[in-house]
């Protein structure tokens, strides 16, 4: 990573666009991090309030098409939680070289598989990077008729590449 302009100075709130170039060594897969602080250099860096002027940015780098996406889940149940809803949890990794954002769904059957709901993730699951684990925990409330019914889960990690799907089984109890 080399910066043409290694040091300048800005006003307070000003703005400046800094060259930046990148080289990938050759064989080089998937994505690395590089972290930038900048440092004002008329102030003491210590542990005071005043003088905490340090500044840093991240910047993600992909050597393109070397990375690979993929993902595994790990576990999906539906559990009932003290409110008397269910709590369908997904747990899942990043196996692949390549870090990505899932986009999840929920569908809920019952005993004749007729569909009873459909879920959406309504907030962004966060950011998995490469070797990581991620969680979902989505609560359904809907009022159904007691008795036999299957969550099914389908975890997009990729645009490229087909959704996975996991079922668990619940029973929704007479009250």
């Amino acid at each position: 990573l080399t910066i043409n302009q290694p040091a300048f100075e800005l006003p307070p709130r000003g703005r400046k666009r800094v060259p930046v170039m990148i080289a990938v060594p050759r064989g080089a897969v998937g994505e690395r991090y590089t972290a930038i602080c900048f440092d004002r250099p008329d102030g003491e860096l210590n542990q005071s309030p005043e003088s905490r002027t340090r500044r840093s940015t991240t910047i993600g780098i992909k050597a393109e098409g070397t990375g690979k996406i993929d993902a595994e889940i790990l576990s999906f149940e539906a559990k009932r939680n003290s409110k008397g809803a269910f709590d369908f949890i997904l747990e899942y990794r990043n196996i692949g070289q390549m870090s990505f954002t899932p986009e999840v769904s929920f569908s809920i059957r019952n005993a004749a598989n007729d569909t009873v709901d459909r879920v959406r993730v309504s907030e962004q699951p966060p950011f998995v990077q490469a070797g990581c684990d991620g969680r979902i925990l989505r609560e359904w409330d809907r009022v159904v008729e007691p008795g036999q019914y299957t969550a099914e889960v389908t975890f997009y990690f990729s645009a490229n590449e087909s959704p996975l799907i996991s079922r668990t089984n619940f029973i929704v109890p007479e009250i």
